[in-house]
């Protein structure tokens, strides 16, 4: 059985928007005051963070190295 993936996130784009939190089916995604937080054991793997981020912030990790 494959692993579930989990998106990767490039810090040095992210605004801490949210609009991935409001997206995830699983709550996985947090935003803090001190940044942002995603629960890989939550995380389902579903990529609607990733195809909703609108600063192309979060990819799989095996995408677009």
């Amino acid at each position: 059985m494959e692993a579930l993936k989990v998106p990767v996130r490039d810090g040095s784009k992210c605004d801490l928007c949210g609009v991935c939190v409001g997206v995830c089916p699983a709550d996985a995604i947090t935003i803090e005051l001190d940044g942002w937080d995603l629960d890989p054991g939550l995380c389902i793997g579903c990529g609607n963070c990733v195809a909703a981020c609108p600063y192309r912030t979060l990819r799989f990790e095996d995408e677009g190295k």
